[in-house]
């Protein structure tokens, strides 16, 4: 997995890095959906839930 979807995980101890090594992603990750997922129950919440978390995790890496 990405670091940035572990960081709290391993920052927690539920995880643990058992190598000190880590490869260089060659493409980003992108949230792509069909825009009718967002009249759906609960897309719009789901959306703001993912965006908001993975801005917080960039920005605790970015400190980091």
């Amino acid at each position: 997995a990405q670091l940035s979807m572990a960081a709290e995980d391993i920052a927690s101890g539920r995880l643990i890095v058992p190598f000190n090594q880590r490869l260089k992603l060659s493409q980003a990750y992108f949230l792509a959906w069909d825009r009718a997922a967002l009249e759906k129950p609960f897309g719009p919440e789901l959306r703001a839930w993912i965006v908001s978390n993975s801005k917080r995790m960039g920005a605790a890496l970015m400190a980091s």
